[in-house]
């Protein structure tokens, strides 16, 4: 009987261990089979993988969107008014870069380099602005969706709805807005640790004239974009997202209020006044360049009638009537 019992446990072993290689094998076939698969090019692993590892474009403006969208939801208006001060800080930025600055005769500095300062009062006036102007529409445009909303409830008169919220907010919150943007903007810039009471009050009277003589001129010119952007942005945006679509706009639009805003004729113009300006502004540039070297080459020549001219031409760059009747234009 043992040894039977010996014999057949002897038998059973080699099964065991034949056995035991077989699962240990399978075991590792199988990882070996997937891995080569998750390794194939074009298997969904792979992709899973390569998607991770390589953010496209597309994924990358998911991820930041997404981030936006987030914040805007813990901190709406905080959110709202950093998008805006960045916006406005760029783009006046972009204006002072590229755009000709006011010549000035007085500096002695070349017409390029003048041509391509940039002010950091400038830029931050137009930052400051923007958190204010967006604080102001974050609350006003909530006050029209409330008001107007009871009214003419969004289900039933959708259309209406819009139209009644564009025409309040062109009729009185675009007026208000212009009128703050001349008089912030530049009562921002004349601020100084310094400055005296009457100073301020000085400051503010100018400043606040100067926003009276630009108001309607410009609200003329933003009448011919923004009933269009406000009526879309108002039928088809949801109220926590307007805001970014005007500051989208505004990409281009504060680069034009700058424009107006710090030309050196303080005055709106018409495309020919532009262009005589320009002219004058260089023909200022020649004549005073023209001084200079008389000036150094024949130290006793009288160079009164060159600077005679040269006034005469500084004075046409801020009048562009006279620029034109001086250069003959029409």
């Amino acid at each position: 009987m043992l040894a039977s019992n010996t014999g057949r446990r002897l038998l059973q072993q080699p099964l065991q261990r034949h056995n035991w290689i077989r699962s240990v094998g399978s075991v590792f076939v199988r990882k070996q089979t997937r891995s080569s698969v998750s390794d194939a090019p074009g298997s969904a692993a792979a992709k899973v993988f390569v998607s991770h590892s390589i953010p496209t474009t597309a994924g990358f403006g998911q991820r930041v969107w997404r981030a936006y969208t987030r914040r805007l939801e813990k901190s709406p208006l905080w959110t709202k008014a950093t998008m805006a001060a960045v916006i406005f800080f760029v783009s006046d930025s972009a204006t002072q870069l590229l755009l000709p600055q006011p010549f000035d005769p007085t500096s002695t500095s070349s017409g390029t380099e003048s041509a391509t300062s940039w002010k950091a009062s400038r830029a931050f006036s137009g930052a400051g602005f923007g958190v204010i102007a967006t604080t102001w529409l974050h609350y006003w445009w909530g006050f029209l969706e409330m008001a107007v909303g009871t009214r003419l409830p969004v289900a039933r008169h959708r259309f209406a709805n819009t139209i009644t919220k564009v025409v309040l907010d062109q009729g009185i919150g675009a007026p208000c807005y212009i009128y703050s943007y001349y008089v912030l903007t530049n009562f921002l810039q004349r601020l100084h640790p310094q400055a005296t009471w009457n100073e301020l009050h000085t400051a503010w009277t100018e400043t606040s004239q100067k926003a009276s003589d630009m108001l309607w001129p410009t609200m003329f010119q933003h009448w011919r974009l923004w009933p269009a952007v406000h009526t879309l942005n108002f039928y088809y945006t949801p109220l926590h997202h307007r805001v970014l679509v005007q500051n989208t706009v505004l990409i281009g639009w504060s680069a034009y209020l700058s424009h107006l805003n710090f030309n050196d004729t303080n005055k709106l113009m018409t495309p020919n006044e532009e262009i005589n300006v320009s002219i004058a502004r260089r023909e200022t540039a020649r004549a005073l360049a023209k001084i200079e070297t008389q000036r150094l080459q024949h130290p006793q020549t009288d160079i009164h009638s060159s600077l005679d001219e040269a006034g005469s031409l500084d004075d046409a760059v801020v009048s562009p009537k006279r620029t034109r009747m001086s250069l003959g234009t029409q």
